[in-house]
């Protein structure tokens, strides 16, 4: 990625594939003064979701580095403090999570999962503003200001036609609806970055001030385009 002062970083739907994570981070070089932001859904998917949440986790150590919370977290968050509900969760829509703990998932409770990484998925926000664009898991509302914002349009709105701009005049970058063609989507004025990880597609960084992206997949392979064109 090509180095500037600092850089404005998106990372997309990660969902278990550390792998991918670990390549793209060794590609992009996280530098201090760059501001960093996860679009959520760190969880299900892929075979390592404990191991994502340990980096992403350490990553928010460093300055400027923001961690959204996805749909898939805000679930996982809910069976922990529900955990009459961890049970039915587990051996469905959870099961690569808890063996990604070394757990069965027959047998689990939340309660390994809650010691390691409880305190950090609660601390996720659902929304992050900067001065050049809006970053959400999903998508938003655009006739509302973002401390307005349902969750449920945070978490869970789907994206297939181009949405309207953001009251705000700012640029949204979501992930959440996962691109087939494993490369990011400009609908003008927001542009999605889930390519499709969870599904062994690419996991992607956009730098939103120049437009340059970075994939990772689970391979190592790591490439690199500008946005709207095709690597």
């Amino acid at each position: 990625m090509p180095m500037t002062s600092a850089r404005l970083l998106a990372i997309g739907d990660i969902h278990g594939q550390v792998r991918s994570l670990r390549a793209l981070l060794d590609a992009i070089q996280v530098k201090d003064q760059d501001r960093l932001i996860f679009l959520g859904d760190y969880v299900d998917g892929g075979p390592d979701s404990a191991e994502t949440l340990d980096l992403v986790q350490a990553m928010t150590s460093r300055p400027r580095t923001v961690a959204l919370r996805g749909n898939h977290d805000d679930e996982l968050i809910n069976v922990l403090q529900m955990p009459q509900h961890f049970g039915a969760w587990a051996t469905k829509r959870g099961r690569e999570t808890v063996r990604s703990y070394g757990l069965d998932e027959n047998t689990a409770d939340h309660v390994e999962i809650e010691r390691r990484h409880g305190e950090f998925l609660r601390s996720t926000r659902l929304w992050q503003e900067e001065p050049e664009a809006i970053f959400v898991h999903a998508g938003v509302d655009p006739v509302a200001l973002m401390r307005q914002q349902e969750p449920h349009i945070l978490l869970w709105l789907k994206i297939y036609a181009a949405p309207r701009p953001h009251i705000s005049g700012k640029m949204v970058i979501c992930g959440h609806t996962a691109q087939k063609s494993c490369l990011p989507r400009d609908f003008g004025w927001t542009i999605c970055i889930d390519t499709n990880a969870k599904e062994g597609g690419w996991l992607t960084c956009l730098d939103v001030l120049s437009r340059h992206c970075v994939q990772a997949d689970g391979l190592g392979r790591v490439r690199e385009f500008m946005l709207g064109q095709v690597p």
